[in-house]
């Protein structure tokens, strides 16, 4: 559904916007209540999704409220040897919960700049509350080591808060479904209430189908090369870094904007 000609996406921030806006400034009746009660009958149109709710349209549709940029995100999640083969379910296998999140903030006008990045570092818990000891097979695949842990993680609760934060409504892309672990494994083991609604996440092979690239070359294109499989000048990356891995989808995805593969709308 689209509201008021608008891609989905906008739509969607548009409905949320109505929806949480607090009865007292609902608009009633044939008259718009925004803005301590200001008549203004002939600005406001029904909401298709929220029965009988008026919307103020100047208000709604103002530059403040859309939203002007995407989110790549990778994380990277405790292992052991062998542990993928065995589906983390071996005795000694940890879970696999978020020890690292990487985030590219990219925007959606003009020459479609990488605006920020933000690396965060999460102290691995297990399902009693305790801190994962790290596998060296992870400390070597990830570079992440015990004394980063110590020094720089942040708890799983304040990690996604960090994340939601910095994505300011946008969505989410990373390369596959990250949000399994970083999200919905990890909250559960820690009994957390996810922060992060499913629906604000999207898989970014979805983008590249959209764009062009092969299906049987998306199947074995990692996240980590698939700025080279692009052919992309970049900085030196680190595979399984989480944030250098979002660099790399993130640098593709700007590239595919600003060749027209894509359109900002796709990214919302």
């Amino acid at each position: 559904m689209t509201l008021f000609g608008l891609p989905n996406r906008t739509s969607r921030c548009l409905q949320h916007v109505t929806t949480h806006t607090p009865a007292s400034r609902r608009a009633t009746g044939g008259t718009c209540g925004f803005e301590g009660g200001v008549g203004l009958e002939d600005r406001a149109i029904r909401c298709p999704s929220h029965s009988g709710l008026l919307v103020f349209l100047p208000y709604l549709l103002s530059e403040d409220h859309v939203v002007k940029h995407t989110i790549v995100f990778d994380c990277e999640f405790l292992t052991a040897e062998g542990a993928p083969s065995r589906f983390w379910c071996g005795p000694h296998d940890p879970d696999p919960v978020v020890a690292q999140i990487g985030v590219v903030k990219i925007g959606l006008e003009a020459d479609f700049p990488l605006l920020d990045t933000l690396r965060i570092h999460v102290t691995p818990r297990n399902r009693h509350g305790e801190r994962h000891k790290l596998d060296p097979h992870f400390t070597r695949l990830t570079g992440v080591t015990e004394d980063i842990i110590d020094k720089q993680g942040a708890s799983l609760g304040d990690a996604l808060d960090q994340t939601k934060d910095f994505a300011a409504g946008a969505k989410l892309w990373s390369w596959g479904k990250d949000e399994f672990n970083m999200v919905a494994i990890s909250c559960y083991v820690e009994g957390l209430a996810p922060p992060i609604p499913a629906t604000q996440f999207g898989n970014a092979c979805a983008l590249l189908i959209k764009a062009g690239m092969p299906y049987d070359d998306i199947k074995r294109t990692r996240s980590n090369s698939l700025a080279d499989y692009y052919k992309l000048d970049h900085p030196p990356l680190r595979g399984h870094d989480a944030l250098d891995d979002a660099l790399s989808v993130a640098y593709v995805v700007k590239h595919l904007l600003k060749q027209g593969s894509l359109q900002p709308a796709d990214c919302c």
